[in-house]
């Protein structure tokens, strides 16, 4: 069973210290993801979550995975990142800013967070391929240059389990959009992590350099380290 069959806590958007998005724009994103979640996500990987916006009168509720909208990020680097705290909670968060300063847009990055936090909250499942290579179940980034729209909003490509998992027949779709040709293929402007015995994890592709994830603090670091694992984008 993987972390994407088991039913999780909602998912909830809420604005830090961001002057770059209003509490429409949060509500705005937060229905598209939720429509991806269980119109996409949800028939391809297994259970999805709810996915809303909080508000002064509906805040974050306890056991909700929060989504904070921040100005800057404590991560260099990092457009976004997922983290599981001391209590166990999985919270992410996102920067309009930067994703400004990048040119991107912060919903991909949110949908991004979304999709790997439910898929691998805590940033230990992998999936095995028929060589005996490991590869993280970081279901975007190795399609995360590709995006789609729902209700006008732009969200992020994500793999599916065909491409951890190819069928005998090696039948697809290997992600949503339906642009990898094979298992374990990585997208242009994408990556993946494989796990080599003699290196450790091994990142396989180019990420642009706004989206590096810094090695100090990437999943073989963290795993090694024993410390709390988080996600970047």
């Amino acid at each position: 069973m993987t972390a994407a069959s088991v039913a999780f806590p909602s998912f909830v958007l809420v604005n830090g210290d961001s002057k770059l998005v209003t509490q429409a724009d949060l509500a705005r994103v937060a229905a598209a993801c939720q429509r991806q979640m269980i119109e996409h996500y949800a028939p391809l990987w297994g259970a999805g979550a709810a996915v809303r916006a909080a508000t002064p009168s509906d805040p974050p509720r306890p056991g909700e995975r929060v989504g904070k909208a921040l100005a800057a990020l404590s991560v260099d680097g990092a457009l976004g990142y997922h983290d599981e705290l001391a209590n166990g909670d999985v919270d992410f968060f996102f920067s309009p800013e930067l994703d400004a300063e990048d040119g991107s847009d912060w919903s991909v990055t949110v949908s991004h967070e979304i999709l790997e936090a439910q898929a691998d909250p805590d940033l230990r499942l992998a999936a095995q391929d028929s060589t005996g290579t490991f590869w993280a179940l970081e279901i975007a980034d190795a399609v995360e240059a590709d995006t789609y729209e729902i209700d006008g909003v732009k969200l992020s490509n994500f793999c599916t389990r065909q491409w951890y998992m190819p069928p005998a027949d090696g039948s697809g779709p290997f992600d949503y959009l339906g642009l990898c040709k094979s298992p374990f293929e990585v997208r242009a402007g994408g990556y993946a992590q494989r796990f080599d015995p003699a290196q450790g994890w091994v990142q396989v592709g180019m990420q642009r350099a706004a989206r590096r994830k810094m090695a100090a603090l990437g999943r073989g670091a963290r795993r090694r380290a024993g410390a709390t694992a988080a996600g970047m984008r």
